[in-house]
């Protein structure tokens, strides 16, 4: 065999396609099972998404609540400081001042692991979402490319069990003919 001159040999059958099936029964039996797959998928993926921004709406509202409960708390402990510099004479409650003071050092660290969590659980809902959206497409794309695929085949061509397993697709097939 010269360096310059290659055969291409090819062993299929005369006049087939490549990439076609022989058997359009068994082609179309294989391709619903795989839209079947992507169809689990996709909603198992959906329905995880749902569950995580449940969860992160959840540590959403409860860091917006610690926010709130910081706040009112810090501006006690702040009128208690201006009260205490108007009365310099009048010696204010140091107790009540330090425990306002301490409340608020705690909601502050509270507020900021709130505010972390919630922020976190977000990006696990962002990102279970995309998946989730990622598989539909994918499930949608597989059934477009199955009524391109099946558009010229004959429903006498399909076997009775396949057309009974996939009526869902055969009905998907008779809408995009009309």
């Amino acid at each position: 065999m010269d360096a310059e001159y290659v055969d291409i040999c090819h062993y299929g059958v005369l006049g087939m396609k490549w990439g076609r099936r022989k058997n359009p029964s068994k082609a179309f039996r294989k391709a619903s099972a795989k839209a079947d797959r992507l169809h689990k998928k996709s909603d198992r993926l959906n329905a995880k998404a749902n569950k995580k921004e449940a969860q992160a709406s959840a540590l959403r509202n409860k860091a917006d609540s610690i926010d709130r409960d910081y706040t009112i708390a810090k501006g006690k402990s702040a009128k208690a400081h201006r009260q205490a510099d108007r009365n310099l004479l009048i010696k204010p409650s140091n107790k009540k001042i330090e425990k306002l003071d301490r409340a608020t050092a705690d909601l502050e660290e509270t507020r900021s692991i709130a505010n972390g969590k919630a922020s976190e659980a977000e990006n696990r809902a962002k990102k279970a979402r995309h998946k989730a959206n990622k598989a539909a497409n994918k499930s949608s794309k597989w059934e477009r490319s199955m009524a391109k695929t099946f558009a010229n085949t004959k429903i006498t061509e399909i076997n009775i069990e396949d057309r009974q397993k996939g009526k869902a697709y055969l009905d998907m097939l008779i809408g995009y003919r009309r």
